[in-house]
């Protein structure tokens, strides 16, 4: 558990000693997890996390946290998603985001992202097209 949060909070935050510790946390289980596979699913999630990358959800504008929640009503392996009201420099997944008068989706990966859409059909056919990149 503690390798996924520091894996994600790493993205979420841009912080690179957190990747690292996760990082170094899983190559500890390497061994174990060829050994005996079965027995460590969470452990495996996290090395896919780790190898295959992941994508990452911006929701910018009025009503974000809400279209969020939409989202998250969906299973979503290996995704972040971060929402806010404005474009927040605290945040490399919300800085320097423009917003619009509905909350806009933003389907990124390593901080690259598709143009911005607006509802959660096309939003969905990004989240496809990323994941075949």
């Amino acid at each position: 558990v503690m390798a996924g949060v520091l894996q994600e909070l790493g993205l979420l935050l841009d912080n690179r000693d957190y990747r690292d510790r996760a990082s170094r946390m899983l190559l500890t289980m390497k061994d174990e997890l060829l050994k005996n596979p079965s027995a460590h699913a969470n452990w495996l999630s996290r090395w896919l996390f780790a190898t295959e990358g992941i994508l990452e959800i911006a929701v910018i504008g009025p009503g974000a946290a809400e279209m969020g929640l939409d989202i998250q009503q969906s299973f979503l392996p290996n995704l972040v998603i971060m929402t806010g009201p404005d474009a927040d420099p605290n945040y490399p997944l919300l800085a320097n985001r423009p917003t619009g008068k509905s909350p806009l989706i933003y389907v990124c990966r390593d901080y690259a992202c598709l143009r911005p859409v607006v509802d959660l059909d096309s939003a969905a056919r990004d989240l496809f097209i990323a994941t075949k990149q």
